[in-house]
């Protein structure tokens, strides 16, 4: 169960590289850093604010937060949405269990993220339920 579980989290995390490549159209590293020496962006504030809300346990509440976020149109949301599914994705089940989050709901939501990116082919066929069985 254990191995399924970190090889879920790796191709969740390898599908959020690739799309986080097609949106900046360059090889990026999922590391990401609040600037310190710049103004923070509105998706740099958003980040911070979801990313904190998950950490306490509020997940649900900030992907509402995103989702609403998204919804606006804002330039830079769908780079927030990939960069806060790849945070709450090194979440353990035991702890998105414990707050009604699942790895399939992360999974949902970068599949949405995906659809707007006109990426959802790829998406769907890297995060096929089958998780590489046979």
């Amino acid at each position: 169960m254990q191995y399924e579980q970190d090889y879920i989290m790796r191709l969740i995390k390898q599908v959020i590289r690739a799309l986080i490549g097609i949106l900046l159209n360059k090889q990026t590293t999922l590391h990401y850093e609040l600037p310190i020496n710049r103004l923070q962006t509105n998706g740099d504030d958003i980040l911070q604010k979801i990313v904190l809300l998950a950490d306490k346990g509020s997940i649900c509440e900030a992907e509402n937060i995103l989702i609403d976020e998204m919804e606006s149109g804002a330039e830079s949301s769908i780079h927030t949405g990939l960069l806060f599914y790849d945070h709450i994705n090194n979440y353990d089940d035991e702890f998105l269990e414990k707050h009604n989050f699942s790895r399939d709901e992360i999974k949902q939501g970068i599949l949405e993220i995906s659809k707007l990116m006109g990426s959802y082919a790829m998406a769907t066929a890297a995060l096929s339920e089958n998780y590489g069985e046979d």
